[in-house]
C-alpha cells in the first residue's frame, strides 16, 4: 500500500487482485484511488471476509475464486493495473507465474505489482522478469512500529 501511494494508480482504473485473501489491497485500491476491483483467490473461504471488510470500509470489490493460470488473454484484456502480495512461495509456482505475467503483458495490461518479503521462487520470478520485461526491483522498508523489508516486482508499461 505504501509503493501504491508513492505511484498510483490512474483514477479508476481497472485492477485485478490475485491471490486477494481478505482482500486489504483490494479495498485500499477502491477507496484510495477509486479503482474497478476485481479480486481473485484459489480459496473461496476468504470471500466473505472480503465482502464483510469491503462493507465496512463503503466499497465494492468483485470477487472471483479463481487461479491466475485460468486467466486468458481475453479475460487479462480487461484490466489495466495486476497487483499481488506474498503470492510466489513455492518453487512449482515461478513457471505458472512467467507465463501469466507473459499473458497479460500481451494482453495489453499496463502495470503489474508483486510484493513479496524475499523468498527464493520470488526472487527466481524476479530475475526472470528483469530479463525479459526491463522489470524493477524496488525495496521498501519500515522501521516502525518494527523493522521490516518488503520487495516489489514493478513492470510498468505506461
Amino acid at each position: 500500500m505504501d509503493y501504491l501511494t508513492t505511484y498510483p494508480p490512474q483514477p479508476k482504473s481497472r485492477v485485478l487482485d490475485v491471490g486477494c485473501g481478505w482482500g486489504l489491497t483490494s479495498i485500499f485500491l477502491a477507496k484510495q484511488f477509486g479503482a474497478d476491483v476485481t479480486a481473485i483467490d484459489i480459496d473461496p473461504g476468504v470471500e466473505p471476509f472480503l465482502q464483510l471488510q469491503a462493507r465496512i470500509n463503503d466499497c465494492l470489490i468483485r470477487f472471483e475464486e479463481a487461479r491466475f493460470e485460468d486467466f486468458t488473454h481475453e479475460d487479462l484484456a480487461r484490466f489495466h493495473t495486476i497487483v499481488a502480495a506474498d503470492i510466489c512461495f513455492w518453487d512449482e509456482m515461478v513457471h505458472p507465474l512467467k507465463d501469466f505475467i507473459y499473458r497479460a503483458l500481451e494482453a495489453g495490461v499496463k502495470q503489474i505489482y508483486i510484493a513479496d518479503p524475499g523468498r527464493p521462487p520470488y526472487w527466481e520470478l524476479c530475475d526472470y522478469c528483469v530479463e525479459a520485461f526491463d522489470a524493477e526491483i524496488v525495496t521498501r522498508r519500515i522501521y516502525k512500529p518494527w523493522k521490516t523489508e518488503k520487495f516489489i516486482l514493478s513492470i510498468n508499461r505506461q
